[in-house]
């Protein structure tokens, strides 16, 4: 799994956990980490994928 920097964890947040049924239940950084792992969501292929997409947009 890949580290979660401070710095992502709220682009992360909006980005997860907007339209997430169970975000009410994660309600500390730690339980939304868990969540991102367990869905697959902090995959090395993901990051690759947003860095990509990233240059294509800037």
């Amino acid at each position: 799994m890949t580290k979660v920097t401070e710095d992502k964890t709220t682009e992360y947040l909006l980005q997860f956990c907007y339209n997430c049924e169970h975000a009410c239940t994660c309600d500390t950084e730690e339980k939304c980490r868990e969540c991102w792992g367990a869905q697959g969501l902090l995959d090395r292929e993901q990051d690759e994928t947003r860095y990509l997409l990233d240059q294509v947009h800037a």
